[in-house]
């Protein structure tokens, strides 16, 4: 059977190096690209075929929530993948009315990996056994040379920093399947590392 094709949307670099090195424990899915903002998942999409994606909601540019329909109309499960979407909230239910598979939020991942590993798998599925109207297939996507041998190596590729990508990864490896001291540790471990890309990316001013 196929691999199940992922695309990971996410503007935090953590969260998709902590996505990817979840999926690609799993030998059921690969990971097909990962994207820090829609119109980085738009030039992804024209290339690669894509079975499901994870959305996060707030993003620069577009959002998740503005983004979500397009999602929709191309075939394409989605499940969200946020801070804001806990268990019953207006998030969830508007992200749910807009056509989302499931919704997750970011800090149940690694206490649920199993789970949220498994709805991929069903939203895949589902989409794989609904009839869709004719007349209103998207267009066939012509098939490209594969990129990177993996979604690492793809991360690194694009952001060429090798060294955080191996800190994310470590992160997540350390931490899935662990209990809510593992999280704990994670989401400390998470902000450091969010600190250091943000101090890179803007370094102080000297007068």
């Amino acid at each position: 059977m196929a691999k199940i094709r992922v695309l990971i949307i996410d503007d935090s670099l953590v969260i998709r190096g902590m996505l990817t090195s979840i999926f690609e424990r799993d030998d059921q899915i690969r990971v097909a690209g990962v994207a820090a903002s829609a119109g980085e998942a738009d030039e992804i999409l024209a290339k690669k075929p894509v079975d499901v994606v994870t959305l996060d909601i707030t993003m620069p540019g577009m959002d998740g929530f503005e983004y979500l329909p397009s999602l929709v109309r191309r075939h394409l499960p989605t499940v969200i993948v946020s801070s804001a979407t806990s268990p019953g909230s207006p998030e969830s239910e508007m992200a749910s009315a807009r056509g989302a598979f499931a919704s997750f939020h970011k800090e149940h991942l690694i206490r649920d990996a199993r789970y949220f590993l498994q709805c991929v798998k069903d939203a895949a599925e589902q989409e794989r056994k609904t009839p869709r109207p004719l007349g209103r297939d998207p267009p066939a996507i012509d098939p490209v040379r594969e990129g990177p041998a993996t979604a690492t190596e793809q991360l690194i590729a694009e952001h060429g920093d090798g060294l955080t990508i191996f800190i994310a990864e470590r992160i997540a490896q350390a931490t899935v399947g662990n209990d809510s001291a593992g999280l704990a540790r994670w989401q400390s471990l998470s902000r450091k590392l969010e600190a250091i890309l943000n101090a890179r990316k803007f370094p102080p001013q000297t007068v």
